[in-house]
């Protein structure tokens, strides 16, 4: 049986069940979300504490405990037969503003998460630049450059030191003028070299990408399922979402922006 610490599954009247190849939830209505592959990092549904659980694992669990709630508010709402068709559309519209609120705020914490990461692989390829006070260091950059240079057609006897050789890498890749082919082959020199002087570096980045595709993807297909049942009109999402800043959640490009803000000046 899997464990899934922050998503209420006794609460809602869902259940969850195993499968090949992931996880599948049973939601109080009957309908079925899944089948969602196993998280790639172990410890996203081992820690317990909320303020220890990984974030893509957090936003996941998060995304799908507000699916799972809304639909069992809509069950309690038609198990209630005093009220009209009318009366269960009133009654669930704050029950929908809170679902729309809560899976904005999981995703926008996701995607603050998603971006750090990404800034920490730039930084960690990132090429060393000179000091503006280290003049030896600018020559010898200069010098090594020139040399390259002044080889012309015969460029392609350091091919290989462009691959291998760091201080060669470096003054390549810090060089305002390009390179070409020469770059393209330092450039991954340089992303080989930093990963051989520290794997365990690598891992960690490694499980951190793919824990952030694997909530993307569970994060989306709660998204799926989930507009229909808030049965907002796309001009009524695109308002409610951008208030919460999470517009691209719900597939809101640039585009949409401009567009409905013209609208809403236009109207």
């Amino acid at each position: 049986m899997i464990k899934l610490p922050l998503v209420e599954l006794q609460k809602y009247e869902a259940t969850a069940s195993t499968g090949e190849g992931g996880f599948s939830i049973k939601s109080a209505s009957g309908e079925i979300f899944g089948v969602i592959k196993l998280p790639p990092d172990p410890a996203s549904f081992a820690v317990e504490n909320p303020v220890h659980v990984p974030t893509p694992s957090w936003a996941a669990q998060h995304a799908i405990n507000t699916l799972l709630k809304l639909d069992h508010e809509a069950v309690q709402m038609k198990r209630n037969q005093h009220l009209s068709e009318y009366g269960r559309e009133q009654a669930m519209a704050p029950f929908k503003d809170e679902a729309l609120k809560v899976i904005s705020a999981a995703w926008k914490r996701f995607d603050e998460h998603r971006l750090a990461i990404n800034n920490q692989e730039l930084q960690r390829y990132a090429i060393p630049q000179l000091d503006r006070a280290d003049v030896v260091g600018y020559l010898r950059d200069r010098e090594i450059r020139d040399t390259i240079r002044a080889l012309g057609d015969k460029q392609a006897g350091i091919f290989e030191g462009a691959s291998k050789d760091p201080e060669l890498m470096r003054s390549i890749l810090r060089s305002p003028m390009k390179f070409g082919a020469l770059e393209q082959l330092a450039q991954k020199g340089w992303v080989g070299h930093i990963d051989d002087a520290d794997p365990v570096g690598l891992e960690r980045l490694k499980l951190e990408k793919l824990s952030i595709d694997w909530a993307q993807g569970v994060i989306g297909s709660a998204r799926v399922k989930l507009t229909p049942k808030l049965g907002f009109s796309r001009e009524q999402l695109y308002e409610k979402a951008a208030s919460f800043n999470a517009a691209s959640l719900f597939g809101f490009v640039p585009a949409d922006v401009v567009r409905f803000e013209r609208s809403r000046r236009a109207g």
